[in-house]
């Protein structure tokens, strides 16, 4: 078994951080991470057999320790995938799988239907298809029929002229306002999202959580890909599957995901009927325990 972490220069503004674990000789994958903007930690290699897989893991641009000159520049859905591309050049994965979630589960979809003979097949956790209707529960205010205190304390901070549309006040805050006026504004960002996805946990501990990472970095990559609609075409994922109905695509879900909602799920098995969909009593992340059996269990499988 090995582990070894490495820097790797994509282009003259961005350097990846990556990590390769596992057995060089076992069978491939590629781990892709949610966000934008997050990243992946320790904790995610539980979900692979180190003597009989091998696994490649990155930070995306501007994510983690991931290092760049000016972060949002070259930094694109587009230019994502031709990191995909190229790690698994670099790293010669011969056909690997690709294991994304939430926003890793859009860039493994999109990378499986521009390059559907170049993997073995996805597993995907989450699913996101980055389209307006799967943004509306989360950005445009649909939660509060659920959620109602929530989404008046995400409301709190936005002037009354612009309560029609407190999301896009938001995104304008975090990427253009001064960096200590921006600060509240991703604070409450990302409270809000880790409310609806952490319901065991007080909006004071989560509060705690975030102030201890970079979350201004982490939620202005973040509103960059939502300013621009995460720069995918309307609905591209839907109207492109029949692309990828000869690859083998095992997708999770949780039943009680508010980030990512059941019937974005359920409509993209729908487009894939060869693949399979596993609906567990969980929420959103990876490491909710029915999730993580689950996916341990698919991956064992491989």
């Amino acid at each position: 078994m090995t582990t070894k972490k490495e820097f790797i220069k994509v282009d003259s503004n961005h350097t990846l951080e990556t990590e390769s674990f596992g057995n060089p000789q076992g069978i491939p994958f590629l781990f892709i991470h949610g966000g934008p903007g997050a990243s992946y930690s320790d904790i995610d290699k539980s979900f692979f057999n180190p003597e009989k897989h091998y696994v490649v893991f990155y930070h995306q641009r501007a994510c983690g320790k991931s290092k760049f000159n000016s972060p949002l520049d070259n930094n694109t859905t587009d230019d994502l995938l031709d990191d995909i591309t190229y790690l698994i050049a670099y790293y010669k994965l011969q056909k690997p799988y690709l294991f994304g979630g939430s926003w890793g589960s859009t860039l493994s979809l999109i990378y499986a239907i521009r390059n559907p003979n170049a993997i073995s097949g996805l597993i995907l956790r989450g699913i996101f298809l980055a389209n307006r209707a799967s943004r509306a529960y989360f950005q445009y205010g649909l939660i509060k029929e659920d959620r109602p205190e929530v989404w008046e304390r995400f409301c709190a901070l936005v002037p009354e002229d612009h309560l029609d549309d407190p999301y896009s006040y938001y995104v304008e805050a975090i990427l253009n306002k001064p960096d200590d006026m921006a600060r509240k504004f991703a604070l409450e960002y990302q409270l809000y999202g880790f409310r609806l996805g952490m319901n065991d946990k007080s909006a004071e501990e989560i509060l705690a959580i975030l102030t201890a990472q970079n979350y201004l970095l982490k939620c202005r990559v973040q509103c960059h890909f939502e300013k621009h609609d995460f720069f995918i075409p309307e609905n591209f994922i839907l109207e492109n599957c029949d692309k990828i109905q000869h690859i083998a695509i095992d997708i999770v879900h949780g039943e009680n995901d508010k980030i990512c909602l059941l019937k974005d799920a359920e409509e993209l098995q729908k487009k894939l009927p060869k693949s399979n969909l596993y609906i567990e009593n969980a929420g959103h992340h990876a490491h909710d325990l029915a999730i993580k059996e689950r996916l341990i269990e698919i991956i064992n499988l491989k």
